[in-house]
């Protein structure tokens, strides 16, 4: 189940990106998604990778 959030942004931003979204054919939520799944697994990503020259 997905939990709803809110955020706060420049109107004008917000626009742009929508718009961006529609010429790519997919929402604003849906890159939401995506960039909050790449921005959690960075991080871990980061740290092995940062951990293998310890091995």
């Amino acid at each position: 189940m997905l939990k709803n959030i809110t955020f706060s942004a420049d109107p004008n931003l917000i626009y742009s990106a929508r718009e961006k979204a529609q010429r790519e054919h997919t929402t604003l939520n849906a890159q939401f998604r995506l960039w909050l799944r790449r921005y959690v697994t960075t991080d871990i990503k980061s740290a092995a990778y940062e951990n293998s020259d310890e091995i």
